[in-house]
């Protein structure tokens, strides 16, 4: 995790095998969550832009279209972007789902 604002497969598997992705608090809680989220937030502005999640979705192979529409569920201030708390939601429900 080198904060360069992009995730490479080496750094996601060190995140999903860390042990506090096995925590109690786990899913969409902890460290991993939060390194997750730096190092999504490409301009570190600490929000995630549509951009910065359609990333994250090519990575898990979700389609742009449907990575735009749970987007858009997630950002329930509508602001268009997700902060901290909206982005552990979406881990939740990924990893509850």
């Amino acid at each position: 995790m080198d904060g360069d604002g992009a995730m490479t497969v080496e750094e996601y598997v060190a995140a999903r095998t860390h042990p506090d992705f096995r925590s109690p608090g786990r899913p969409g809680k902890g460290e991993v969550c939060r390194t997750l989220f730096e190092l999504l937030d490409a301009d570190n502005d600490g929000t995630l832009s549509v951009q910065d999640f359609l990333r994250a979705a090519d990575f898990m192979c979700m389609s742009d279209r449907d990575a735009k529409a749970y987007f858009a569920q997630l950002d329930t201030d509508g602001d268009g972007r997700l902060d901290a708390t909206e982005f552990q939601k979406a881990v939740k429900r990924f990893y509850s789902s």
